[in-house]
């Protein structure tokens, strides 16, 4: 398999990330449609509920496993370990949500009294698709991107003829689209560790082990910081979802759903890359002046893509809804609008969590974690649960207005940690990003305003308004990178022109 360098890497990853998500697209147009409102609902949150477990079980291991493989491609028996782990951790996980909903009926109801089989379809779901995202990985940090994109845009495109095939048979069900997403994805990532262990032992004949027991004290070691974290991060992020669930009900869950599954389609765009800078953070980890600038264009880079999408989203949340979910989602478009604004400090929350991995800092990260959960469990209080404030809890726009205001502290504070240790000034790194948010934001308003004064009614007008909405914003946007490349990009137009020129020569 061909390894990259970073631009290369990174140009393939995101014309990957557009076709999964276009794809992906197929999938978020035809579940809501073929599962009712209440349906959606338990959809959602069993992906938020099963999503946190998976995490939590996995004791930040992966993480481990990336900044380690990262440093030592050589060393297969890293790999090993961990798939040896992770497939102990997903054998417990089923066990114990089997026996927990047979032997406590509380248990059940917490799962609106869905039956065992569906649940544990569900849960079978976020195993493989963290096992996925784990093995996409292990081929960053080998520096191989074009094969696993390949191989996640097939498995997006067989998801999408079965969906869709489902849907035109009148069959599909959410536990058959559990079922097709079990047996498709677990195929894509058998055949992707099978293929990544065929090249590395072509790569290194000798295949090199330290053994269980020295993979055992070398993950601990990594990992014991951030367990606890780790674990009271997701156990906060399960009670904001029950407390949803609880107090609001499966409608406003599947609300919040639908402004969530949009935050996934944008993380296709900046999840690969905050993925690639765990290798390059690692790589430069002994270059102090390098390391910092690596960071501060990361950080730039991040807003401005990010933004991009998430800023044309929360703006033009009222036409998108309807073309995406249908009518019947058009409740949702404060809650996306807010979580929107979310997604873009969590991609740069992506970068600082990076950073850290990659480096080893995770005392530093596991501070950080706590702090975030303790901020996030008084928001569940303020926002989500009824109080004196808000006498019935503001549901889907409180748990969404939980992970915006607890993630921009948390991000401030990270930034402000990173950047004060290179001598920097924390408050204009943090500040640097405002400016091109409200420009983005600016320019989206002022078209949405302009469009919306084209007549007519219906679906196919809506369309239109947003495809001219989105060709003046993309090119503003690009004017705007144009005018300030250094606080957008944070370089200067010629060194974005010489960038350009070697992404053109990548083969």
């Amino acid at each position: 398999m061909k390894q990259d360098r970073f631009a290369g890497r990174y140009i393939i990853k995101l014309i990957s990330s557009v076709a999964i998500a276009a794809l992906n697209v197929a999938v978020q147009l035809i579940l809501p449609r073929a599962l009712s409102v209440e349906e959606y609902g338990y959809y959602s949150y069993n992906l938020n509920m099963f999503t946190s477990a998976v995490v939590m079980a996995n004791l930040s291991a992966s993480n481990a496993m990336v900044a380690k493989f990262s440093k030592r491609n050589e060393e297969l028996g890293i790999v090993d370990f961990y798939l040896g782990f992770y497939a102990v951790v997903a054998v417990v996980l089923n066990i114990g949500v089997a026996l927990l909903m047979s032997l406590f009926p509380a248990m059940r109801e917490s799962f609106g009294g869905q039956a065992l089989l569906t649940v544990l379809l569900a849960l079978c779901g976020c195993v493989v698709n963290k096992l996925l995202s784990d093995t996409i990985s292990m081929y960053d940090a080998s520096a191989i991107s074009r094969f696993p994109a390949v191989c996640q845009v097939i498995l997006k495109l067989l998801m999408s003829l079965m969906v869709i095939g489902g849907y035109g048979l009148g069959i599909l069900s959410l536990r058959l689209f559990y079922v097709f997403q079990v047996v498709i994805t677990g195929g894509v990532v058998l055949f992707l560790i099978i293929s990544l262990r065929r090249d590395n032992r072509a790569r290194f004949p000798e295949y090199i082990s330290r053994g269980v027991r020295e993979y055992l004290k070398e993950y601990y070691v990594y990992c014991r910081p951030l367990v606890v974290a780790t674990v009271i991060s997701q156990l906060v992020v399960m009670l904001m979802n029950y407390a949803l669930m609880s107090f609001s009900g499966v409608t406003e869950q599947a609300m919040f759903g639908a402004a969530w599954q949009l935050n996934l389609l944008v993380s296709y765009v900046f999840s690969p890359y905050a993925e690639l800078m765990k290798r390059e953070f690692a790589v430069v980890a002994g270059d102090r002046q390098m390391l910092c600038d690596h960071f501060r264009q990361s950080v730039r880079m991040m807003l401005l893509v990010t933004g991009y999408f998430s800023v044309f989203l929360a703006v033009c949340a009222g036409w998108v809804l309807p073309i995406v979910y249908g009518e019947k989602y058009i409740g949702a478009v404060l809650v996306t609008q807010i979580i929107m604004y979310y997604t873009i400090y969590q991609a740069v929350g992506q970068v600082t969590g990076a950073y850290f991995i990659a480096t080893e800092r995770t005392r530093v990260q596991a501070v950080f974690t706590i702090v975030f959960q303790v901020l996030t469990l008084g928001a569940v209080f303020l926002f989500q649960i009824p109080n004196g404030i808000w006498p019935e809890g503001l549901g889907a726009t409180g748990i969404a207005l939980n992970y915006l205001t607890v993630n921009i502290i948390n991000v401030v504070l990270m930034v402000g940690f990173i950047i004060r240790e290179y001598g920097l000034s924390p408050i204009w790194e943090n500040l640097a990003g405002i400016p091109v948010i409200a420009a983005l934001t600016g320019a989206a308003l002022i078209f949405r305003e302009l469009f919306s004064l084209i007549p007519g009614e219906g679906i196919v007008m809506i369309f239109i308004r947003v495809i001219l909405t989105g060709i003046c914003y993309t090119a503003a946007t690009g004017l705007i990178i144009w005018l300030f490349p250094g606080l957008t990009l944070g370089a200067t137009r010629e060194a974005i022109r010489a960038k350009l020129a070697r992404i053109r020569k990548v083969d």
